[in-house]
């Protein structure tokens, strides 16, 4: 009788929570107790599309998604999100919540998920360097050196298949670990580099966390030490901090460490004379922000030129315009960054590339305290929020009827067709407000090299469609698949 009566109290239980958690809800039926969790399970794989796709069918500027008993409330109007990020930015943390408890392994006290002093003494030392005009002289001699061996690399594989995706990564690691580290990995000559790979793995892991698992379930298999993603987690997280300890130790033995020009060089002596940061965190502070630039300076970098590309093979009016705007603007000259500043029309084709495949698409955060959006929508103080780029950058109601179109003429005046920057809460690729990222100058040079140096040369055929790994960033599952071969031989 006991057992009957819990059945009967859990089946009754069951259908009230049915009941309220559908009452008034236009999206698919959501399950007692796991609510949207089972709908996020089954389209975790294209949950950027499905999110979008939920949005779009039934007119919603925002939703509460309810994973079990977590709700993350997503914003996508302009206005909502200027208020997260801008208005009231003090409210809303990264540090805590889903996004903060899963994260925390990886990205540690780094400056993408840091909060308050942690964030602002990593934003000073970080927006100092970065502003400085000889960093940015030396990181394009840099990206120029490193486009070019990618350059010859591609001209050797002319008639054959490559995967664009994964040289691009190569790339961006080999510029980045000379800018930031003062390193040669030698991925674009063929050196393998398991750090990328374990990075990559734990990132997929980490997202897999915030969105297919309730928090007590990773943690208890973290804490029990369970085969499967959690002891892969863990092995991935041991290949990354000896890379990154054995990085910052070397650094600290090298000699003439003031005359080094590399950013982790300049952090180490900034962080050596800041009084605010404790001596034996020291090592940590520099763990934590090593991880977040590499995030920074390699995978968001090398996923929005993948996304180009592709891009470039489905609109070949477009390509042609690019192509015809570098050979008028870059004829004769060497590629540098006054040079590729004239060119309007890739500024415009970069930036509507990254409209709809942002490398960053899902960027949740935790208020600190209860709120009222200008939508309405109400937060609890400890709950999720998040907005969401990818569905941003294709709702008609921000950008047009057209929006789901690549029209890199939405971003030229009609006047003389000039550049015109968007709003940065309408445009979100880059985050808005006092969170806006710092690397936005060098990620927009680094595409700007690149695609001047490999777009005049080669041309590239799709071969399959690519599809994106929901993780951190927007990656290409299985690459990008491309034939190449020699625009000069083809015109």
């Amino acid at each position: 009788m006991i057992v009957l009566a819990f059945v009967a109290l859990i089946a009754v239980l069951a259908l009230l929570d049915f009941i309220n958690v559908n009452w008034g809800w236009k999206g698919d039926w959501r399950w007692p107790f796991l609510r949207d969790l089972v709908t996020t399970l089954r389209e975790f794989d294209r949950f950027h599309d499905y999110a979008y796709e939920t949005l779009d069918k039934f007119k919603m500027d925002h939703v509460t998604w309810k994973l079990g008993f977590y709700d993350v409330l997503v914003v996508t109007n302009p206005e909502d999100v200027k208020h997260l990020l801008k208005d009231n930015w003090k409210n809303y943390v990264v540090a805590q919540g889903l996004r903060g408890d899963a994260l925390e392994d990886l990205l540690g006290n780094g400056i993408f998920h840091a909060d308050g002093h942690h964030w602002f003494v990593q934003r000073k030392h970080a927006s100092r360097e970065f502003s400085a005009n000889i960093f940015r002289t030396f990181m394009t001699l840099e990206f120029v050196e490193q486009t070019n061996k990618l350059a010859s690399l591609i001209r050797r594989q002319e008639g054959n298949v490559i995967d664009l995706h994964g040289l691009f990564f190569r790339l961006t690691l080999d510029a980045f670990g000379k800018i930031a580290f003062g390193l040669e990995f030698g991925g674009l000559d063929g050196n393998p580099i398991p750090f990328a790979a374990a990075f990559d793995r734990a990132q997929e892991l980490s997202a897999q966390r915030i969105a297919q698992k309730p928090p007590f379930w990773w943690k208890m298999q973290r804490l029990l030490r369970v085969p499967g993603g959690e002891g892969e987690m863990r092995q991935c997280l041991t290949v990354i901090n000896q890379f990154v300890t054995k990085l910052v130790a070397d650094r600290r033995k090298a000699p003439e460490l003031a005359s080094k020009e590399d950013l982790l060089s300049k952090l180490m002596m900034a962080s050596e004379a800041d009084k605010e940061i404790d001596p034996n965190e020291r090592d940590r502070y520099l763990r934590d922000m090593t991880i977040n630039f590499i995030i920074a300076g390699r995978d968001t970098t090398a996923c929005a030129l993948s996304w180009f590309f592709y891009e470039m093979t489905k609109n070949p009016q477009v390509e042609k315009k690019l192509v015809e705007e570098l050979d008028l603007v870059l004829e004769g000259k060497p590629i540098s960054f006054d040079t590729l500043a004239e060119c309007q029309y890739l500024t415009a084709c970069l930036s509507e590339t990254l409209r709809l495949h942002p490398s960053v698409p899902f960027n949740p955060k935790t208020a600190v305290e209860a709120d009222v959006f200008p939508c309405g929508a109400r937060i609890a103080k400890g709950s999720s929020v998040a907005y969401l780029p990818y569905c941003m950058g294709r709702m008609k109601s921000i950008w047009g009827e057209d929006a789901q179109e690549f029209r890199p003429e939405r971003w030229l005046s009609g006047e003389n067709g000039s550049f015109v920057r968007e709003d940065q809460c309408k445009f979100t690729a880059f985050q808005a407000g006092p969170r806006v990222c710092l690397g936005l100058d060098m990620a927009m040079l680094e595409m700007k090299v690149v695609v001047g140096t490999i777009l005049p040369q080669f041309t590239f055929e799709l071969l399959e469609e690519p599809h994106y790994r929901v993780g951190l960033v927007l990656q290409m599952r299985d690459g990008l698949k491309l034939r190449v071969r020699n625009r000069k031989k083809q015109s």
